[in-house]
């Protein structure tokens, strides 16, 4: 089990892991750490479902060195991050999520907004390929697109 560890002042901003050999527990905790050495906060994974391999996503913090959102790959294990596959560099956007479907996978973000709604807002949408072939399919050239999975020679944040 991973969740988001932290105190009452929200200052430890950590990725929490605990494991059980049954879902229902009990569960024994592992280890609170600073994922890659890095902040965390509204951390979330994702599986997918076409080759098995997971990742983190998660922003790391309000703080002015931060405001990133960083996916990060697993250990084949799934105990450990083992790389950044890939940062959006400043978007100071929280929440994320991945939906993969059949040719797609769409990583949804909304603004950092605290408590407070942000009905006015509408979440952030990136479209993640497996290679440039599929992006020449979709015509959506104000959607930033990240290139990763099989195939993929480059990552590319296009705007």
């Amino acid at each position: 089990m991973f969740w988001h560890a932290d105190n009452s002042t929200y200052g430890w901003l950590l990725q929490g892991f605990a494991s059980s050999s049954n879902i229902a527990g009990p569960y024994t905790f592992i280890d609170a750490t600073s994922p890659l050495g890095n902040w965390s906060q509204d951390f979330g994974m994702f599986t997918d479902f076409k080759d098995g391999k997971s990742y983190s996503l998660w922003s790391n913090g309000d703080r002015k060195e931060g405001r990133d959102v960083y996916l990060t790959s697993y250990n084949d294990d799934i105990t450990a991050l083992d790389k950044v596959v890939h940062r959006f560099d400043k978007y100071d956007l929280e929440a994320p999520t991945i939906v993969q479907t059949e040719k797609s996978y769409f990583a949804l973000m909304s603004h950092k907004t605290g408590y407070r709604p942000n009905s006015k807002s509408f979440p952030h949408m990136f479209i993640i390929l497996d290679n440039e072939a599929n992006r020449k399919q979709m015509l959506l050239p104000s959607v930033p697109i990240l290139f990763l999975g099989p195939g993929a020679s480059r990552s590319l944040l296009a705007r």
